[in-house]
């Protein structure tokens, strides 16, 4: 039937039978869009928008189950698209909450749990609200483009050590660590990085982040770089946490390294110094503290420049270092540096004594200014000024190395190292230095004008007057060798620097360069005729090393009696050494004494004639002097002459002459001669010497030198049986005929040689004139002869022994 309108809007109920079940029987996941298709059966439809599935109702099981299912909070109600599916786009804390269960593709978790999503009750909102459509399980989820866990920050407690890092989808192992820290590495200053190589703990607090307290020992690395509070370092450097792959140690699939994750550091701590060491000997200065920071670059962690050292002489002697290099840290409580040159000099000085405080009782400290840690935030202030002992060892003992003396003001300067200061009084103790020269000749100094410490390298001693005296004669040339080659040396024995006694000081061979030696000259001189003895004075005498050698005698002339033309040089004397800086003896023997004795006839400064006395020191007399200098002496060197011998009388140079007694025939008419014309005994002698009774009697036949001075010499008794008499005596003879003398003159000086005070050798002659003397005088008193042989044999029989009488 179709015609007309038929239609029934109303009124016409429908029983509706049978409606089944809505029922879900899998699901698939997108982890990486969020998207959840779920399939199923009879999903039915409620009217209005957006409701058809109550999303709220809807609880996701996997990894571990995280100590319970993840039921939706967030994400919004949908509609289903058919009868058996309907779509959501997880978002926000869903999806993130959703992802850490279902965190592997497939169809179960990283631990082996089937994925499940469980629907409440009233999931279903079309479906009849007194139904129960809860379907919890059976519901498997197919997952693809699970997000393996990443990081997107951290942060780092520099004093307490704790990292933590943000991230996403961080896994959960329930059986063991999460996270495997030696795959992080940390980066900080300059790009210094470090990989941490344990923890004392690492603990995976959410999906979202993991919390690890780092080890001491990776504190010790990292801290240094990580060195100033914020995102970046002293240097500007962007912190920053590097995660290998595989860091989060149940997620192996996959790469989950993450290479670029910024760091915020705080609680970075003040670097500061708690103590030192320091070696002496080396130089090596090793300091300790705590939190040390490093700086990008090489050799530049530490500014060496900010530290001032404390010691001996209190903090106004404190020293800054101004010679040495800037240092690396070598951990986080340590740097080493080695102090050079000027520095370490000055370091040295200071720290003086093996320990923690100074001779002086100073206690030893380390100083640092600001910015000494150039790792350091510039902003802070990091000065540590205060409480840094030093504990110093190997302290080299004070020593010597050279020394300079000046001979003419007496000036000793010593070079040497570490010589210390003594605050309570003097610093050098003279009488343990010990100076050496020439010959190996050497003296302790027993005192001095001043010894003054000028410096930890060098102290000066002005000799006392003694001390120079005995010095100065072996200190004989310029130079650092005396006159023999021998080396000039200093010695100093232990405790010399006075304030130090620890240990052995002592110090045996230095080096002195001596300078300034003036050239030895004489003054005067005193003769004494009777006993021979000669005594020098003069300035600057010098030694020469071995026995009786410092003066040579054979350089010396004097002059007196007949003036410069008849002046005598010695030759049989025996050289001497000096018996001071100032003076020198000798005993003129044989004919030296003879020949002086003639010239040096009258007591006081001139002889007889007139003539100045005078001593003749030719180049060379001083045999200490440098060979290279004229040392020669030859004016102006007064001698004062004393006990000279009583004058002959004519008996006895009647004897020396004629071996006879004069009688009195010829006595008076001599003595007549001195008495009336004003002769001197000396012409006397001249003029008998000249008389034919000599030449035509006496010396009858003798033609030779030799013949004729043995005729001579047997008037006294002396022939060449006599010895050393004879030898002296003959050559005393040779050099006066050799001078031009005349023989009457040569005896009037033996006989006055004689009657003085002669030495032992010619005692025996002496006593025999003396006695022939004694016999002629008797005899010339009442009784004469013209005959020589008469006159001769009144002294025969005669000796030394044996005094004539009158008998």
């Amino acid at each position: 039937m179709t015609a007309g309108d038929s239609s029934d809007a109303s009124g016409n109920g429908v029983t509706v039978s049978n409606v089944a079940n809505p029922s879900i029987t899998s699901a698939t996941y997108n982890a990486a869009s969020g998207e959840l298709v779920v399939t199923g059966t009879d999903f039915l439809k409620l009217g209005g928008v957006a409701n058809d599935i109550d999303v709220s109702k809807f609880s996701f099981t996997g990894e571990g189950d995280l100590a319970g299912s993840y039921t939706l909070t967030t994400a919004t109600d949908v509609e289903i698209t058919s009868d058996n599916e309907f779509r959501l786009t997880l978002t926000g804390v869903d999806r993130n909450a959703v992802n850490l269960r279902l965190n592997a593709a497939g169809t179960d978790a990283l631990d082996g749990t089937l994925y499940n999503l469980a629907a409440a009750d009233d999931w279903a909102t079309g479906a009849d609200a007194v139904l129960n459509v809860a379907d919890l399980t059976g519901n498997g989820i197919t997952v693809s483009n699970a997000v393996g866990p990443s990081i997107t920050s951290a942060t780092y407690d520099a004093t307490t050590g704790i990292l933590v890092v943000t991230g996403n989808n961080i896994q959960d192992n329930s059986s063991g660590a999460d996270i495997d820290v030696t795959k992080l590495t940390l980066s900080g200053e300059g790009g210094l990085s470090h990989t941490l190589s344990g923890s004392l703990s690492a603990v995976r607090n959410s999906a979202t982040q993991f919390t690890v307290e780092l080890s001491p020992a990776d504190r010790a690395v990292i801290n240094p770089f990580m060195n100033k509070n914020g995102t970046t370092a002293t240097s500007g450097t962007l912190y920053n946490l590097v995660a290998a792959d595989d860091w989060n140690i149940p997620v192996t699939a996959g790469d989950s390294s993450d290479v670029s994750n910024g760091v915020a550091v705080s609680n970075v701590a003040i670097p500061t110094i708690t103590s030192a060491t320091y070696n002496a000997t080396s130089g090596e200065l090793v300091v300790t503290g705590t939190d040390f920071l490093k700086l990008a670059g090489l050799a530049n962690d530490i500014d060496v420049s900010k530290f001032s050292f404390t010691g001996e002489g209190g903090t106004g002697a404190s020293y800054t270092l101004t010679t040495s290099t800037d240092v690396e840290i070598t951990s986080n409580n340590e740097f080493r540096l080695t102090l050079s040159g000027t520095d370490r000099d000055a370091v040295n000085l200071r720290l003086n004594l093996a320990g923690t405080d100074a001779l002086d009782g100073t206690l030893y400290n380390l100083a640092a200014g600001d910015d000494w840690a150039a790792g350091a935030d510039a902003a802070l202030d990091v000065s540590d000024l205060t409480s840094n002992g030093i504990t110093v060892s190997n302290v080299a003992g004070p020593s010597i190395t050279s020394a300079t003396y000046d001979v003419t003001n007496g000036i000793l300067v010593v070079t040497g190292n570490n010589i210390q200061d003594n605050a309570s009084g003097a610093d050098i103790d003279v009488t343990r230095l010990t100076l050496s020269g020439e010959g190996g000749l050497s003296y302790t100094l027993s005192g001095s004008l001043s010894a003054v410490r000028n410096s930890a390298t060098q102290f000066t001693v002005e000799l006392s007057p003694a001390d120079r005296a005995v010095i100065n004669p072996f200190m004989n040339k310029n130079g650092t060798t005396a006159t023999s080659g021998t080396l000039y040396n200093l010695v100093a024995a232990d405790d010399w620097n006075i304030p130090v006694t620890a240990g052995d000081s002592s110090d045996v061979s230095n080096g002195v360069a001596v300078s300034n030696v003036a050239i030895p000259t004489i003054t005067s001189a005193t003769y004494n005729a009777a006993s021979g003895e000669l005594v020098v004075t003069g300035t600057d005498f010098l030694k020469l090393g071995g026995v009786a050698n410092d003066i040579d005698v054979s350089k010396f002339s004097f002059t007196g009696e007949g003036g410069p033309g008849a002046s005598y040089t010695l030759t049989t004397s025996t050289d001497v050494e000096i018996t001071s800086n100032n003076e020198f003896r000798l005993t003129l023997s044989g004919a030296d004494r003879l020949a002086v004795n003639q010239r040096l006839n009258v007591a006081g400064t001139d002889a007889s004639d007139g003539t100045l006395y005078n001593l003749s020191a030719a180049d060379d007399w001083a045999a200490g002097a440098d060979s290279v200098l004229n040392v020669s002496d030859l004016t102006g060197n007064g001698i004062t002459v004393s006990n000279v011998v009583v004058q002959p009388s004519i008996t006895e140079v009647f004897i020396g002459l004629f071996n006879a007694a004069p009688g009195k025939a010829n006595l008076m008419p001599l003595s007549n001669v001195v008495t009336n014309a004003g002769w001197t005994l000396a012409q006397i002698s001249d003029y008998l010497g000249s008389h034919p009774l000599f030449s035509h009697e006496i010396m009858a036949g003798q033609v030779t030198d030799d013949q004729q001075i043995d005729v001579i010499l047997s008037h006294f008794g002396i022939n060449s049986s006599s010895g050393a008499v004879y030898t002296d005596a003959k050559a005393f003879i040779q050099d006066r005929l050799a001078s031009g003398a005349t023989f009457g003159t040569i005896v009037y000086d033996m006989v006055t040689f004689l009657l003085g005070n002669p030495p032992a050798d010619f005692a025996d002659t002496a006593a025999l004139l003396r006695n022939k003397a004694l016999v002629a005088n008797i005899y010339s008193e009442h009784d004469s002869s013209s005959d020589l042989p008469v006159l001769q044999s009144i002294l025969d029989g005669g000796d030394c022994a044996a005094t004539f009488n009158s008998s």
